[in-house]
């Protein structure tokens, strides 16, 4: 099976669902009910940020299980789908897309975290760039 491209993973049909946990996980108990959220969901919480404000993504996932209804987000889910709405944003930006209709993933990504440590060198220049012109001291 040919790997999906970043339009791909961030544009499949794929709807958010909500699972009620059989054990504990992420912080959310048995019993529960956990989101596993789509990279199109994450995206657009990201754009709900607004500008010079930073959340970490502790406060996405709460955020995000609000909306949803549920208990929690999954914490790993939530993790690779950023990381797939971060790396595709610097796509479009390296495809001529301007700064200021990307999802702004600089509202969220610490470049401290493990997640940053994943992610391309350029695209992390450009959180920092960001950050710095929104006065974010993360």
């Amino acid at each position: 099976m040919p790997k999906l491209t970043l339009e791909q993973k961030m544009h499949r049909p794929v709807h958010a669902e909500l699972k009620v946990l059989d054990r504990a996980f992420g912080g959310i108990e048995a019993g529960q009910l956990m989101l596993i959220s789509t990279p199109r969901d994450i995206e657009a919480a990201i754009q709900l940020i607004p500008e010079k404000s930073f959340i970490s993504v502790s406060q996405l996932r709460r955020q995000l299980s609000i909306a949803k209804g549920a208990d929690g987000t999954c914490p790993l889910t939530t993790g690779i789908f950023l990381r797939i709405v971060a790396e595709y944003a610097f796509e479009c930006y390296l495809n001529g897309k301007e700064v200021r209709d990307l999802p702004p993933v600089w509202r969220v990504i610490d470049l401290t975290s493990p997640l940053a440590k994943k992610l391309p060198l350029g695209l992390l220049v450009l959180i920092r760039k960001q950050q710095s012109r929104e006065g974010l001291h993360v």
